[in-house]
């Protein structure tokens, strides 16, 4: 499991650094992600989790898909944990 500390950037966005960088060898130059996508913004090494419309990003890895709970994610205020764990 991971515990990560998220903030919330602009209003779209919940982001949190991450511990190690990922690699992006092979993955598109950028994205653009969609509500409830899960991502990687290997410029600044953070996590993300978009529960509104962002465009399009260099830079943006699209990593994976919320199935249910970015409602909830996008009400929380800065400074949540929230701890991912392999299902």
């Amino acid at each position: 499991p991971l515990t990560l500390t998220f903030s919330d950037y602009h209003g779209v966005e919940k982001v949190a650094p991450l511990p190690e960088r990922l690699t992006t060898v092979g993955v598109p130059s950028g994205a653009e992600p969609e509500i409830n996508d899960i991502g990687y913004y290997a410029p600044y090494n953070n996590l993300v989790l978009y529960y509104d419309e962002v465009g399009y990003w260099e830079g943006i890895v699209r990593l994976g898909t919320l199935i249910d709970g970015m409602d909830e994610i996008a009400r929380q205020a800065d400074d949540f944990s929230l701890t991912i764990e392999k299902a």
